[in-house]
């Protein structure tokens, strides 16, 4: 059964004037809105390796894991839900650069990177380090 949403009795020149000042203010819409830009820098630097930053953490992952990681704990790890994280491993199998491997627990498998995954991401780390120490975060040593 839908739940009846709950009609507002807010006049539409109160919402007009909140929505103009959470445009300013709210903490989230600019934490979104600078999210998206730093998402653009680092794709932006990344293109010589043909990823995307949203690939590069996920393929961080999973050699992160060295294979010992199901897709569960591999989603948890960078943060998203299972049917997101599952749905992100798609263009990287379909583009060869990461393989399913024997079932590690239950139904779920682990993923562990190809040798033309380990190449891309090993073109991509210089390329991430650069943006990284651009912005001021501390690099490990390559």
């Amino acid at each position: 059964m839908k739940k009846k949403q709950q009609q507002s009795d807010t006049p539409i020149e109160n919402m007009a004037a909140v929505a103009r000042a959470a445009s300013k203010t709210c903490r989230c819409f600019h934490a979104r809105m600078e999210a998206r830009r730093l998402t653009r820098t680092y794709d932006e630097a990344l293109r010589p390796s043909g990823l995307r930053i949203t690939q590069f953490t996920v393929l961080s992952a999973v050699i992160g894991g060295a294979g010992k990681l199901n897709i569960t704990e591999l989603a948890e790890l960078t943060g998203m839900d299972r049917t997101t994280y599952s749905r992100s491993l798609g263009p990287l199998l379909r583009q060869g650069l990461i393989q399913h491997t024997e079932e590690l627990s239950g139904r779920d498998r682990g993923v562990v990177m190809t040798e033309e995954g380990l190449k891309r991401y090993g073109i991509a780390i210089p390329l991430w380090s650069h943006v990284q120490k651009e912005h001021g975060v501390k690099v490990m040593p390559i």
